[in-house]
């Protein structure tokens, strides 16, 4: 297991500009990719055919696909970074955390069933804003020809963000967010976030440090097979409303019975909480608006908490998650009587969302335009693979 690195104050300002160059650079090359850019100045040639390519990873709104999905991408910084207010001694996605305390199989099998349920109930309601519709059916271009390369609605990851157990672990490049999370709290009772003081730090040993998980994003690890990667993070991007790529959101994926603690290839970055870099970065996220920003789904909050803790689903609902490929080999009817057994239930329904709050949420987005509201061109770089003759 890796052992915790103490900085100080100083190195974490020294983070803090790094990050900020990394932004920078990123922000450079996004410029410089406009309508007069030449890749090949000097005529062509094999190494800047390279450079250019690998710049790609560097600019905003570049599309590419992964095991996951087809991402709209944000630019690629030099670290992934996860946050965490206090030394734990596991990190694991929400679901494996839950799913680790029960001791009973069928039990567990029966929450770990409801949980994709719920998420299978929250890509339900996604699809029924115009919204998510129209970024579903975003038109993409290559060297101004138009492509029929669809974007995926990363309807998981996106229910990691909305606090939905899953087997994701939130993970950004952005040094500041993960900072953020390290010294900041959600009041659940005022339903806002707040720094953390001192009578936060001072309840045990473990409260007294934040610490922030370290890797390089050209880490060595990375170069290997994603199915032979211990955790394997991709990259979430831009999604229908703003919270993932606010908080330049990757996620990580990992078995059951591995977390963070375990993976050598992350650095485990400790330091001693104080009020005053608290607030600092408290303040300086705009009280937690920068990464938590007011979106169309503020506008349901209730459905969402109500999703969460959903005991009553409808046979859909129940139909959609046994095709998953975990589950596909499950007999349905004794499936279904072990939901009930413990205490769930499967209707002849139909999920009902108010019609009022999704009018309300699809006229936020009347003039919503991806490019021009984040300042980004959609693009991707298509490749030809030859054929084995």
């Amino acid at each position: 297991m890796s052992k915790y690195n103490d900085i100080t104050i100083q190195e974490i300002c020294s983070l803090l500009k790094k990050n900020q160059e990394d932004r920078v650079r990123s922000e450079n090359i996004s410029r410089s990719r406009d309508e007069r850019y030449n890749p090949y100045p000097n005529g062509w040639n094999r190494l800047d055919f390279y450079k250019e390519c690998f710049s790609d990873m560097f600019i905003d709104g570049f599309l590419m696909t992964y095991p996951h999905g087809t991402v709209i991408r944000q630019a690629q910084r030099s670290y992934y970074y996860r946050g965490e207010q206090q030394i734990f001694k596991s990190s694991q996605a929400s679901l494996f955390r839950r799913l680790n305390e029960i001791t009973n199989k069928e039990k567990s099998l029966v929450e770990e069933f409801v949980a994709y349920m719920r998420i299978a109930d929250f890509l339900d309601l996604l699809l029924k804003f115009d919204h998510t519709q129209e970024f579903l059916a975003l038109p993409l271009k290559s060297n101004n020809k138009s492509l029929n390369t669809g974007i995926d609605l990363l309807y998981e990851q996106l229910a990691q963000h909305y606090g939905f157990e899953t087997v994701w672990l939130d993970v950004t490049s952005d040094f500041e967010v993960a900072l953020f999370f390290s010294c900041c709290k959600f009041n659940n009772t005022l339903k806002k976030w707040e720094p953390l003081n001192n009578m936060d730090f001072n309840v045990k040993h473990e409260t007294k440090f934040g610490v922030i998980f370290r890797k390089p994003t050209n880490h060595t690890s990375n170069f290997i097979p994603l199915d032979l990667q211990q955790t394997k993070i991709l990259p979430v991007g831009f999604q229908p409303f703003m919270r993932c790529h606010m908080q330049n959101s990757y996620v990580a994926l990992m078995d059951k019975s591995y977390n963070l603690q375990k993976d050598n290839s992350f650095e485990m970055l400790r330091f001693k909480h104080s009020e005053k870099l608290s607030n600092y970065i408290f303040k300086k996220m705009d009280c937690g608006k920068k990464i938590y920003p007011y979106e169309g789904l503020n506008l349901m909050t209730e459905e969402l908490e109500e999703l969460k803790k959903r005991k009553i689903f409808i046979i859909e609902t129940f139909d959609y998650v046994c095709e998953e490929k975990k589950f596909k080999s499950l007999n349905k009817e004794k499936l279904k009587q072990l939901l009930v057994h413990y205490g769930y239930e499967i209707i002849n329904a139909s999920n009902y969302f108010s019609n009022e709050k999704k009018k309300k949420v699809n006229e936020l987005y009347d003039d919503f335009n991806i490019e021009k509201t984040y300042n980004i061109k959609l693009k991707t770089r298509l490749t030809f693979i030859p054929p084995e003759n």
